[in-house]
């Protein structure tokens, strides 16, 4: 800048002396046309190059200063003057033109420094794609060119009073209407706003068509009044560092000061315009993004402040030096100066730590973490930055979450250390006994010791885990080949676990898994026998005896029949988003689909478990019989080239029950069941057939409500079903079932050995009938002495609603007692979905409007093990958080768009549009929390609202399912047809192989596997409130605090947001003191 400041007024001075009146306008018309085209060139590169190689830049940039200094070495020590005998006087007149073009020069660059920072403001809320920010705010750079070329050529403007008028008129009027656009119009269905976008564009013209007037009219006017001085040129440039010194410290003080709206306020000084449009600015854009401007403008560009004193001390020592005005060794070393105080900048430039403390600002902190600077918003929570301009509170809080930092990665150093003494321990015994359940084990401390660390490169790199694998992979295929079903399965489960991006041991996983389905299916018993050999395989107490209550695979397979399973196979055929088609022949096709249902039926015939349920699978030679059959029939069908018909489907499907008649004689309706899940097992994870006995849990995930008699329960360590808690207001509460009551019968039948599955299906069943429970309870005599009684229950089955709705700390029995507030002092709210259901909204707007009542100022989202719902919930919610535009649609497989669906209308009462929030999401985010998600974070980055995602990356579930009833009405399919994409390039959806998918979050906020396992039990039970069969609250009752989530360090997550709320609610009550 030093150098930079030295060479203007020499180059203006050298350029303007000796010329005559045309001549002058002319080389002043020329030179600004010269460096005006450079700066909108520079415009448009400078940023990308500085990004790349910012010290190669400022190197040449420093270069070029000097070679610009040779060259003013080789001038006269003096420019030629204007000598009266030779050159006509300047008319009177342009003596007080003079003065009023100076006092518009500073008027100018104050309308520029106020008027940049916010261009990328106003662009993102005019709904601009970021592809089109720099060509339009570069419009007025662009309209100045053009006219310094209009003045240049015509010269009827010289002397006349119009010509600061025009300037003055076109400055205040662009300046209005760029900094109101968005104010004016409104958004299209795509959220641009066309109108603010034309009134932008003709604001900035008029801007330019002034700035150019102004700059031109001074500079001439200064050089033809000061005889072509080089102080004429410095007291030019020394008026322009004026203005953009107090440009923005208008904005900042505006911004600062302003509350209600304002207008201009008509003005004598043009300072005074600044801060009145500031005023109106702050207020029509939202205080955020004034303070967000001008701040960083003061800060990151302090060198403007320094130009005005540096052309103020400039133009005093040029003027005494009386035409001494620049020896070459003076030229050459201010110009190497210059070059070397621009190469000290590059750390700033380059993002390389300085010395130089900063002093943090809470907009500061929320764009670092809007931008995704991880360590960049690390370095400015640091509580010693904030002593000086944040209260006690807030540097409590920012110390306590830089503790549970440190104490996270103690905890990690730890963690790994005990996980490899673990694998180490189980390898060891494993090379000693060539136990398979030993290399599980160790295989399970190898997952821990993944996710506990950084870099996956060092955890591949360990030559111990590559033996282990190995290892693993050669008894995973020795355990399924001699029919030790579980343990391959857990093998191969352990290794796609640690192989997750590839999807190397998938297939593997899925064939084990349908295995293990069809033994739990048709021989439980025998999954029972299985489990509970591996349980005393590692000398733990067996499994209770297995119960076979409600577990009969005949009655689970009641209603299937051949036109059910054809039905669902053909619509996939015809409808799947991966289906084979003209855009995507290499899809999967009708025949794909029936050699995989063939497939499965082999798997059948090869698992000898199933001999149990099915005779004919005892005898080898009919069994063998019958896989013969099934290969031939499969050859059939192998090749694609002969594409197969729903006749071909009816006829694999014929030919197979057929095989089965002449040998093993399985029951038709498990073939089927079987041949369909193997077909439709062919298309993705998230299409299936939804078979009799799985529609009423299916219904119950969808629609927030089940029919049963109120009560949660769980497998206690005995494996016993244990109460949790009766639901406050349901049958289970009012006929006094408690807390900790252990079930022993249903319906006089016993539970010891049920399944939770089990469990739900015998309990629930159709409204207004009954069923008993007997159960379990301890309790005290008389003497203290602890009793066992068992007690009859009879319950009629009611609708009970599953609520989706949670804040943060429970308070009371019923769905709507919650605490909501995560800081009340500060009015930072806390709302947790657990899914999307029909009431998932409503029940949303009644948490917010109690809230507001109380003084909301801040929100957490809570999205985090969120598997999803309803899309007319996820676009509903999303319309609380964005004010306008899409919030997602849905695309078919060739790319077009089959629905959109916009931000709706929302109740201002129920809207948090105005307000700071933050979302929380993890890999259990899936689905419709992905929707939200994304529209939320798309919407802050267009600057449509305020509002950062933290976390981890969710899971990727980005597809969407139709679900239709198949004939008989007794099943269902969900069949994937389409893809969500919202306002965003990124696909959410995951896509094996893939390496980007679902909603990265703005800022990575890790929490170490035994926190998130820690906080999902304290927060597990937290949420119960405990009561007694009258409803009243038990008040001696154990129950964790939700606090400790974040006093002891486990919920890092919610703490990091906490904090980050925390600053912006701090920074708005600072500005609303400092304006009363």
């Amino acid at each position: 800048m030093g150098a930079t400041g030295v060479q203007w007024p020499i180059v203006e001075a050298y350029l303007s002396g000796g010329r005559r009146a045309k001549n002058l306008r002319n080389a002043i018309g020329k030179f600004n046309i010269v460096w005006s085209s450079a700066i909108v060139l520079v415009y448009w590169m400078m940023a990308p190059l500085l990004e790349k190689n910012p010290f190669l830049i400022v190197s040449l940039l420093g270069g070029l200063h000097v070679i610009i200094a040779f060259f003013i070495a080789q001038l006269p020590n003096e420019p030629a003057k204007h000598v009266e005998e030779d050159h006509e006087p300047h008319p009177p007149v342009y003596v007080p033109l003079l003065r009023v073009f100076r006092m518009m020069l500073i008027a100018s660059y104050v309308i520029l420094s106020v008027m940049i920072p916010l261009m990328p403001s106003i662009e993102a809320r005019l709904g601009l794609d970021e592809l089109w920010w720099t060509p339009i705010a570069s419009t007025w750079l662009t309209v100045r060119v053009v006219f310094f070329l209009v003045f240049e050529r015509w010269h009827g403007w010289h002397g006349h009073w119009w010509t600061p008028w025009l300037g003055m008129s076109a400055m205040i009027l662009g300046f209005a209407l760029a900094m109101l656009a968005p104010t004016i119009g409104l958004p299209n269905a795509e959220g641009l706003n066309v109108v603010g976008v034309v009134l932008l564009v003709a604001g900035l013209s008029l801007a330019g068509v002034g700035i150019a007037a102004t700059y031109y009219g001074a500079l001439y006017y200064a050089m033809a009044v000061g005889n072509a001085d080089v102080d004429a040129g410095g007291k030019h440039e020394a008026l322009i560092g004026v203005g953009y010194t107090v440009g923005p410290l208008c904005g900042l003080f505006g911004g600062m000061m302003t509350d209600g709206p304002a207008g201009v306020i008509g003005i004598t000084s043009m300072v005074v315009l600044m801060m009145a449009y500031t005023q109106c600015g702050s207020t029509r854009f939202g205080l955020s993004d004034t303070m967000r401007a001008y701040p960083s403008l003061v800060l990151d560009r302090l060198f403007w402040s320094i130009q005005p004193i540096h052309d103020a001390v400039l133009y005093l020592l040029i003027g005494s030096f009386n035409g001494v005005h620049m020896k070459p060794t003076k030229s050459i070393l201010l110009a190497v100066l210059g070059t070397t105080l621009g190469l000290s900048t590059l750390p700033a430039i380059s993002g390389t730590p300085t010395e130089t403390p900063i002093t943090p600002t809470p907009q500061m902190v929320w764009d670092k973490a809007l931008q995704g600077e991880d360590s960049g918003i690390a370095d400015l929570l640091t509580p010693d930055l904030w002593m000086s301009s944040a209260d006690a509170d807030f540097t409590d809080a920012l110390a306590l979450l830089q503790q549970n930092i440190v104490k996270r990665e103690q905890t990690r150093g730890e963690s790994i250390d005990e996980a490899n003494e673990t694998l180490d321990e189980h390898l060891a015994k494993f090379d000693e006994n060539g136990s398979y359940i030993e290399l599980s084990k160790a295989l399970s401390a190898a997952v821990a010791l993944q996710l506990l660390y950084d870099n996956e490169d060092v955890f591949f790199s360990d030559e111990k885990i590559s033996r282990l694998i190995d290892q693993s992979i050669e008894a995973a295929k020795k355990a399924e080949s001699k029919g030790d079903w579980l343990i391959a399965s857990e093998l191969f489960y352990r290794l796609d676990a640690i192989h997750d991006q590839t999807g190397t041991f998938k297939d593997d996983v899925d064939r084990l898994t349908r295995r293990l389905t069809m033994i739990r299916l048709y021989v439980p018993e025998r999954l029972w026998e299985l489990r509970n050999e591996r349980r005393l395989a590692e000398e733990l107490d067996g499994l209770p005896p297995y119960n076979s209550y409600g577990d009969l695979y005949t009655d689970k397979l009641q209603g299937i029949d051949s036109i059910t399973v054809r039905t669902a196979i053909q619509r996939a055929a015809a409808q799947h988003l991966s289906r084979q088609s003209k855009v995507d022949p290499s899809g999967v096709s009708m025949n794909d689909l029936i050699v995989g249902g063939i497939d499965a039926v082999s798997t059948m015939a090869t698992t000898t478990d199933l001999s149990a349920a099915f005779l004919g699978f005892a005898d080898d030679r009919q069994r063998s019989q019958f896989i013969r059959e099934l290969e031939a029939i499969r050859a059939k069908y192998a090749d694609n080239s002969r594409p197969a018909s729903a006749y071909d489907l009816r006829r694999a499907i014929d030919s197979i029950m057929s095989a089965s008649r002449d040998s093993v004689s399985v029951m038709p309706e498990a073939l089927l069941h079987e041949f369909g899940n193997g077909a439709i097992a062919q298309l993705d994870a998230y299409t299936s057939i939804i078979w009799p006995d799985e529609v009423a849990r299916f219904r119950r995930s969808t629609q927030g409500e089940f029919i049963g008699v109120g009560i949660r329960i769980q497998l206690d360590e005995l494996q016993n079903i244990t109460i949790v808690t009766p639901l406050e207001g349901t049958p289970a509460q009012r006929v006094g079932l408690q807390a900790d009551d252990i079930i022993k019968k249903v319906d006089g039948i016993s539970a010891v050995g049920l399944g939770l599955d089990q469990a739900v299906e015998v309990i629930t069943g159709p409204p207004n009938t009954d069923v008993t429970l007997t159960v379990e309870r301890r309790s005290e005599d008389e003497t203290g002495a602890e009793t066992l009684e068992e007690i009859e229950f009879t319950i009629t089955r009611a609708k009970i609603d599953l609520p989706s709705v949670k804040g943060w700390s429970k308070n009371g029995p019923t769905d709507d007692d919650w605490d909501y507030f995560l800081d009340r002092d500060e009015g930072i709210g806390y709302v947790r979905l657990t899914g999307f259901t029909e009431d998932t909204t409503r029940d949303f707007d009644r948490a917010v409007a109690s809230m507001k009542e109380e003084g909301l100022n801040a929100l957490v989202l809570d999205l985090r093990y969120n598997p999803g719902g309803l899309l007319d919930q996820a676009v509903q919610l999303s319309s609380r958080f964005v004010p306008h535009g899409m919030v997602v649609k849905t695309v078919d497989a060739a790319g077009i768009t089959q629905d959109r669906q916009d931000v709706r209308s929302v109740n201002p009462k129920y809207s948090v549009r105005d307000i700071p929030v933050v979302v929380l999401i993890n890999e259990g985010s899936a689905s419709a929390s992905e929707i939200v998600s994304g529209a939320i974070q798309a919407g802050a980055h267009k600057g449509k609202n305020k509002a950062l995602v933290i976390g981890a990356r969710s899971f990727g579930k980005g597809s969407v399912q139709n679900v239709y009833m198949l004939p008989g009405g007794l099943s269902a399919m969900k069949l994937t047809t389409q893809h969500y994409q919202i306002d965003s390039p990124r696909m959410i959806h995951k896509i094996p192989g893939a390496t980007e998918w679902g909603i990265e979050p703005d800022l990575h906020v890790e929490m170490l596997p035994s926190q998130s396992a820690e906080a999902l039990l304290l927060r597990r039970d937290a949420d119960i409130f405990p009561i007694d069969q009258f409803g009243n609250e038990i008040v001696d009752a154990e129950r964790p605090d939700p606090s400790t989530l974040i006093s002891d360090g486990i919920d890092l997550q919610v703490q990091t947001a906490l904090v980050l709320l925390q600053s912006q609610v701090q920074d708005s009550i600072a500005k609303t003191t400092m304006k009363d």
